[in-house]
């Protein structure tokens, strides 16, 4: 078991480092063009690859199971949603389109996921934890993205008009979201000299306020378009 979670530490660094350099590249290289999806598809597998490792060492090693896994699952949430949003390009605003089951799979998953990573917060809160408290902000980040979720299927199986872009947006959301997740382990790992709520909470603080101004930015241009 102990090889198991050496091993496994090794390819999750290895993975992790893979797509922090891999999601800085895809934002900055031309969107659409060959090197963004290539680079894209690489930064997906390495997301998958660090959250499917982080589960492992966390079965190895039972003290990582309340955190990892839940942080895993919201990880996933984030690369996943970003990734299967390209499939909405063909969907014409206002047309009706069932949903694929993948997608409801990854969205219920996703809030239940949620659900408990909150749970854990409260508990280790009413332990003395600090990190209850991280616990439960991340479980609510995934709630409020799945809920959003779950509306947005909904609409587009009765056939209600969507924002426009709006699969352009999903991409991106996720993808920025998950790199956030990526910038906060590697905070974690060498920002000891930080308290460790702001090692936790801080990129994903600046990286929200820094993901809507973006959106805004993009809305007004795509409106002037």
């Amino acid at each position: 078991m102990e090889t198991l979670y050496t091993l496994s530490r090794i390819v999750h660094i290895a993975a992790g480092t893979l797509a922090f350099v891999g999601g800085l590249t895809a934002m900055l290289a031309p969107k659409g063009k060959a090197l963004h999806k290539k680079v894209g598809l690489v930064y997906v597998c390495s997301m998958l690859c660090v959250a499917l490792t982080a589960v492992l060492m966390s079965l190895v090693k039972t003290e990582l199971l309340t955190f990892f896994v839940p942080l895993s699952f919201f990880t996933l949430q984030l690369t996943l949603g970003g990734w299967r949003a390209l499939e909405r390009k063909k969907i014409r605003s206002g047309s009706v389109y069932q949903i694929p089951t993948l997608d409801w799979v990854i969205v219920i998953v996703s809030l239940l996921a949620g659900c408990v990573f909150v749970g854990l917060g409260i508990w280790r809160w009413m332990q003395g934890g600090v990190m209850g408290i991280v616990s439960a902000v991340f479980g609510v980040v995934g709630i409020v993205r799945a809920v959003s979720d779950i509306r947005l299927f909904r609409n587009i199986q009765r056939g209600l008009k969507l924002e426009r872009m709006e699969w352009w947006f999903a991409h991106m959301s996720g993808m920025l979201g998950a790199y956030i997740a990526t910038v906060t382990a590697v905070l974690v790992v060498n920002g000891a000299f930080l308290p460790p709520l702001v090692r936790w909470l801080a990129p994903t603080a600046i990286g929200t306020v820094g993901v809507i101004a973006w959106s805004r930015h993009y809305r007004r241009k795509f409106e002037r378009a």
